[in-house]
């Protein structure tokens, strides 16, 4: 998988000779081509900001598009929340196209092809990167929506809209601690804006933001298993929150952070002593495998959720049948 290049005031005829693959939207790949050769593409990159991603660009005269094969190579399975600042685009997603002008919201699909024209005056805007699991509405909601040029000018659209224009702009202000309070906040008014503009009445379900995160942080858990320190202060790190917030979100579902670490380690630890396949491997090296570098730890870890030690359990599973 091919990923995008850095793009910093390059010329578009350079980056069309080169095959450069950039990206428009802030860090997922769109081929590019240049309406008119010379001309400079500004492209500021995204920043983490907690679940989501905030990012801005600035382009003349190019033509974007994500093909099914961008996609098929790379999907990180967002909504790009765009509000353009300056200038004006052309966006066409699942057979709709718009001419967004300044103070314009769009919303895209990353699972899905795209294009976006941009030519004349330059454009810029800031884009939101929301995952989708962060979202409670209903997939074919938020489609409906993609490539249309949304309502911006009244209520929750223009609300988000200057959201998202003042955080660009105030960004390099912002602490670790605001970052953490602000990245909800822009989550759940893009979600408020997208509701209002489907027509959803319905109130969001209590929590729907705590057990949305709560399934990538369980998938994130799942995926690190293997590191010896994940730990709650790690993963609370990666998803931009704090500790406490960690465990009350865990607490939702009647577990801890740690005991859901030990657990998923445990069931795999369990499953590899107990498959045959796996009979050439040392207790220590499956215990490793999952995350317990010290045997002496793991085998009281073990015996703790089991009640017998990895050896007893193994010889216990893979007794031979009378």
């Amino acid at each position: 998988m091919t990923r995008p290049k850095a793009a910093t005031e390059l010329l578009l005829g350079e980056q069309a000779e080169a095959g450069v693959e950039i990206s428009v939207l802030s860090g997922v790949p769109a081929g590019i081509r240049p309406g008119e050769v010379g001309v400079p593409v500004t492209l500021a990159r995204g920043v983490a900001f907690g679940a989501a991603k905030l990012g801005t660009a600035t382009f003349a005269w190019i033509q974007a598009q994500r093909t099914p094969r961008l996609v098929r190579g790379f999907d990180p399975e967002l909504y790009h929340v765009a509000v353009i600042t300056s200038g004006q685009y052309a966006v066409e997603q699942f057979g709709t196209r718009s001419v967004l002008t300044s103070g314009g919201l769009t919303v895209l699909d990353s699972s899905a092809p795209y294009k976006l024209l941009i030519g004349g005056t330059p454009a810029t805007h800031v884009v939101l990167q929301v995952p989708k699991t962060m979202v409670p509405l209903h997939h074919r909601q938020v489609t409906r929506l993609c490539g249309h040029a949304l309502h911006s000018h009244t209520g929750t659209g223009r609300l988000l809209a200057q959201f998202l224009r003042t955080l660009a702009e105030d960004y390099t202000t912002y602490t670790a601690a605001d970052v953490a309070r602000l990245s909800p906040t822009a989550i759940d008014l893009a979600t408020a804006a997208l509701a209002h503009q489907v027509g959803d009445t319905a109130p969001l379900p209590e929590g729907s933001r705590a057990d949305a995160l709560f399934r990538e942080i369980s998938a994130f858990i799942l995926r690190e298993l293997a590191d010896p320190q994940l730990s709650p202060d790690r993963i609370a790190s990666s998803h931009h929150i704090s500790v406490r917030y960690l465990h009350q979100i865990f607490q939702r579902h009647g577990a801890t952070p740690t005991a859901f670490v030990t657990e998923e380690r445990m069931r795999r630890c369990r499953r590899d002593l107990a498959d045959p396949a796996h009979t050439h491997l040392t207790i220590a090296a499956i215990a490793n495998r999952w995350g317990y570098p010290h045997p002496d730890r793991f085998s009281r870890a073990f015996r703790a959720t089991t009640g017998m030690t990895p050896s007893e359990y193994r010889a216990s599973v893979n007794r031979p049948a009378r």
